[in-house]
């Protein structure tokens, strides 16, 4: 099994623990940014799933202006 990885764009990558799959990559990225946040990236493309290279591409900086933008309720 291939090593799950998280790539901030212009910043770093991020290794997740050996048997980490696509799916817990997910969970930890909605967890950083929020629910409501990370659903919104994605679906700007802000957040993309390469499931063959197991790599999730994070375009860091846009997804943190997009996060003051929305808003959101804690």
């Amino acid at each position: 099994m291939a090593t799950v990885k998280i790539h901030y764009l212009g910043f770093s990558v991020q290794e997740l623990h050996d048997g980490a799959t696509i799916l817990d990559a997910i969970f930890h990225l909605g967890a950083k940014y929020g629910a409501a946040v990370y659903n919104a990236a994605k679906e700007q493309g802000l957040i993309t799933i390469d499931e063959e290279s197991n790599t999730i591409l994070v375009r860091a900086n846009a997804v943190y202006e997009l996060s003051q933008t929305l808003k959101t309720v804690y």
